[in-house]
Parts: C-alpha cells; sequence; structure tokens
C-alpha cells in the first residue's frame, strides 16, 4: 500500500533530456461533485491524510476555541495525544503485520493537507458527535473504480467503496446503508432506512431526470448530517430526559433537545462565515 501514497499517473516529465527536469504533479482539490478530482489521487490522497491525522484514533468531539487563528480549530484523539505521538504504524488487516507510511512536509505539501484540513474541519456540523472521523468515511464512497489499481483494503471500521451516480435507489442504499458510516453507534437498520429514503425521495423529485455527481455528493452528504444530528439529539436526550416525565412531557423535551442542537449549529455556522470575512 505504501506504493499508493507517490502519485504515479497524476505525475508528468517535463523536458526529460535535461538533466534539471521537473516534475509536474497534480495537487488535489478535494472538491465534490463535477469538480472531484481523479479516483485515483482521491485514494491515495485519503489514504495519505487517514495516516497523516490518525483518523482512526479520533476522539468523539474535536478541540474548538473562539480564537480566530487560522487553527483555531483542532483534531482531537481519544489517546489525549497528537498524530506525531501517536506514530505512524498501523496494522496491516491483508497481512496482519505493522506497515510504516511515510509522513513528511514534502508529502504534505504533494497531498495539500493545510486546504484539506481547512476544508475538512470548516464545516458548522463538526461540534457534532463523531462527525469528522464519519465525514471521513463518507469520503470514501468514490464515485468510480481506480483505473490503475484495486481498491485498497483498510479495515471494517473504513473501506473504499464505489457508488456512481447514476445507480438506482437500490443500490445507493445497499452501498450507504452497508457503509461504515456512524457504525460505532449501531443505530438500527430502519432508522438509517428511513433517513436515507426521505433524501433519495427528495433528490428523484428534484432531479426526474436522473442523478449526476452533484446529486450524488448532495445525498451521501445529506443522509450523512441527518443521521449525524438524529444521534446527537438521540444521546442528548437519554443523558439528560428526567425519568418521571409523562410520555407527553417526553415529547415535548425531545423537542426541546432537538432545537437546541439546531440553534448550535446555527451558531458554529455563524462563527464559521464571521471567521471568513476576518
Amino acid at each position: 500500500m505504501l506504493k499508493l501514497l507517490w502519485p504515479q499517473n497524476d505525475v508528468s516529465f517535463l523536458d526529460p533530456d535535461n538533466r534539471n527536469f521537473q516534475v509536474e504533479i497534480n495537487i488535489p482539490t478535494y472538491k465534490h461533485g463535477l469538480t472531484e478530482d481523479s479516483i485515483d489521487l482521491q485514494i491515495r490522497s485519503l489514504l495519505y491524510i487517514y495516516k497523516k491525522f490518525k483518523i482512526y484514533k479520533l476522539d468523539h468531539f474535536v478541540d474548538t476555541s473562539d480564537n480566530i487563528a487560522d487553527d483555531y480549530i483542532e483534531f482531537k484523539y481519544a489517546c489525549k495525544q497528537t498524530p506525531e505521538q501517536i506514530g505512524s504504524t498501523s496494522m496491516s488487516r491483508s497481512n496482519n503485520r505493522s506497515e510504516s507510511y511515510l509522513i513528511n512536509d514534502k508529502l504534505d505539501s504533494i497531498y495539500n493537507v493545510h486546504n484539506f484540513k481547512n476544508m475538512f474541519l470548516d464545516d458548522p456540523y463538526r461540534i457534532l458527535i463523531d462527525f469528522p472521523k464519519n465525514k471521513f468515511r463518507s469520503m470514501m464512497i468514490l464515485s468510480d473504480k481506480p483505473k490503475d489499481f484495486g481498491l485498497p483494503m483498510l479495515n471494517d471500521d473504513f473501506q473504499f467503496q464505489v457508488l456512481q451516480a447514476d445507480s438506482s435507489d437500490h443500490e445507493y442504499r445497499n452501498v450507504i446503508l452497508n457503509s461504515p458510516i456512524y457504525k460505532e453507534h449501531e443505530i438500527e437498520y430502519d432508522t438509517k432506512l428511513k433517513i436515507l429514503n426521505k433524501v433519495l425521495a427528495k433528490q428523484r423529485q428534484e432531479h426526474p431526470e436522473g442523478f449526476d455527481k452533484d446529486t450524488r455528493h448532495k445525498i451521501i452528504r445529506t443522509y450523512l448530517i441527518k443521521l449525524a444530528f438524529h444521534i446527537q439529539v438521540l444521546r442528548l436526550f437519554k443523558t439528560t430526559v428526567p425519568e418521571d416525565m409523562t410520555e407527553e412531557q417526553k415529547e415535548e423535551f425531545h423537542a426541546n433537545v432537538r432545537n437546541a442542537v439546531r440553534v448550535r449549529v446555527k451558531r458554529e455556522s455563524f462563527k464559521l462565515s464571521s471567521h471568513s470575512t476576518l
């Protein structure tokens, strides 16, 4: 898997007869939909990001503050360590042995790590439980198969999958509902199915001519957000609802929790927009 971390087909050599020839490398943009990077580049980029930021070690929530510096938000790790302290070694499921992955400043530049971090964390839903980890999982659902290699195998918690834009609703359900998105919360299948069916129905109504890559991304993104919101509300409700409430009171309390989470997300969105104008 190590060789996948170095761009291959995305590299072209200029002036090959010149001893001081230069190398032109396609830098990932991490854009979505119709402007997405090539599938091969997406895979290599996500593999590097996965190791660079130790996505598999992320805590339930990110670190946020009111500091307006560029790094006012940071990843937070369950083991209370930085990525450097955690180390760059992981277990390879395919051969059940440790593999080391090269992480350095040059590769950080090649894989546009700074822009990835800004794009990834400048998201108002980042305050929801386990959102960054599952946002990354959603990015691993690719719009097509790679050209130069097969889909890399990581582990059961992080899987590359393929879901083409023009797939049927059945295929959308099969891929998305069987993805690892929010698997750590063990939400009932029927609940996830209900959420996804509503998302699909709305998009089919808005796009009767069929889905393109932009719509495909919107479906995955909307499903991720709605599921994250459901889990956050459910978690808060279960830990705060008084036991002596009547069913009617519980329904009202649940509605209040939903509203509180919604307000918190809007506040985070306002904070992000305020920072972007400074």
